[in-house]
């Protein structure tokens, strides 16, 4: 297994930025709709219900998406699956951003969840298996602190 003390520093870079990508992603976009809602609740002249739905579907994609990736990761490897995550990540964010009607916006918003909880299981457990040991809690962290810089350009 390929291990950080044994790549150079730029591979080591590129690793911390591929795997902490995600978890930015994911404090971006579960972040942005909180203060994009009351707007898109007034475009779409949505109900309580439809209000609700828009809010948690990103949440309720992440429970399919950290279950199906998780397992994935470990039959198919984490590297090609990361890649898959974050092209879901790119292609229901678009999606979502051009959505015209409700059922377009919630259906995206619910797979751009899938490949946010997807992002879980693979990156942190990615991150930890390459970390040095003595600096593993380091990496992890500083790797999963990458939400809230996410959530910060929100």
């Amino acid at each position: 297994m390929m291990s950080f003390e044994n790549i150079p520093l730029l591979e080591k870079i590129k690793t911390f930025l591929v795997t902490s990508a995600g978890f930015l992603l994911d404090g971006y976009d579960l972040s942005v709709i909180s203060f994009t809602s009351t707007v898109i609740r007034e475009q779409l002249n949505l109900t309580p219900f439809e209000y609700g739905l828009l809010l948690s579907a990103s949440l309720m994609g992440m429970i399919p998406g950290s279950l199906v990736f998780g397992y994935l990761s470990d039959k198919v490897g984490r590297k090609k699956i990361l890649g898959l995550d974050l092209f879901f990540f790119l292609v229901f964010g678009v999606l979502a951003s051009i959505s015209s009607n409700f059922i377009e916006l919630v259906t995206s918003r619910f797979f751009l969840g899938v490949g946010i909880g997807g992002d879980y299981p693979i990156s942190s457990t990615f991150m930890s298996e390459l970390s040095p040991s003595k600096s593993r809690g380091k990496y992890l962290t500083g790797s999963i602190s990458m939400y809230w810089v996410g959530t910060a350009i929100s």
